[in-house]
């Protein structure tokens, strides 16, 4: 119980007070602009090299709908095959 203790007290004050309000909002931790995204933004998304469309769109596409299931907002995707990637929308 003592580590614990000691573990929470090598937190800074100000990453630790942000914690708290992260758990207290239930927000979201993404590496992707979803909470950036207003209505009407869209953002393309590539595949990486030898990275399939497929699978570009389960990762992507999975990523925006968890999101959206947990802050309300609501996203659409569509394979955009010329450019070899995804375009993600935020619809509202």
């Amino acid at each position: 119980m003592t580590e614990d203790k000691s573990k929470r007290q090598r937190i800074a004050p100000e990453l630790r007070r942000a914690i708290n309000e992260m758990k207290a909002s239930h927000s979201v931790a993404t590496i992707y602009p979803w909470p950036e995204m207003q209505v009407g933004d869209s953002v393309l998304f590539q595949a990486e090299r030898g990275e399939s469309l497929r699978l570009l769109r389960k990762r992507i596409a999975g990523s925006a709908s968890t999101y959206g299931k947990v802050s309300g907002k609501t996203f659409t995707s569509k394979l955009m095959p010329k450019e070899n990637g995804l375009r993600v929308w935020r619809t509202h």
